[in-house]
């Protein structure tokens, strides 16, 4: 995989949660991704997920996996 892939996955993931009220469970997020033609495994959702936590990007998780909803956080913005 392209280095520029995992990036516009990346922000895409970020652009659904951002845009998501309610936020997302990761297999919905991997839904979308499929969607927008991007050929990924769930589990590289976890990863990206995991990545973005680790770089301290606002997100919050609610409930416990597999039923987890990922959202940004209430007062994250992500200016385009």
């Amino acid at each position: 995989m392209a280095r520029h892939e995992m990036t516009l996955r990346i922000f895409r993931i970020l652009h659904y949660l951002e845009t998501s009220r309610r936020g997302l469970l990761v297999s919905e997020i991997h839904e979308r991704l499929i969607e927008d033609k991007f050929e990924v495994h769930i589990r590289t959702v976890h990863r990206d997920l995991e990545l973005l936590e680790q770089a301290q990007v606002p997100l919050d998780k609610e409930g416990s996996p597999p039923e987890s909803r990922w959202k940004m956080s209430p007062f994250a913005e992500i200016k385009q």
